[in-house]
């Protein structure tokens, strides 16, 4: 399992629709809302714990 940058919750990548890709690693998430909080800001989720709308 992924843990999705943005909520911070596992994500089985087997089946999530959403992911992306930011230098070189690819995240997965649970929602396309998600997808597209981390698509604006990448570099406000990657890498740290983070929750959606909290920087």
């Amino acid at each position: 399992m992924a843990i999705c940058p943005v909520c911070r919750m596992p994500v089985d990548e087997k089946k999530t629709e959403y992911k992306s890709e930011h230098e070189g690693t690819t995240y997965y998430f649970h929602s396309r809302e998600e997808k597209r909080a981390f698509d604006q800001n990448p570099h406000d989720y990657g890498g740290r714990p983070g929750l959606m709308g909290i920087r």
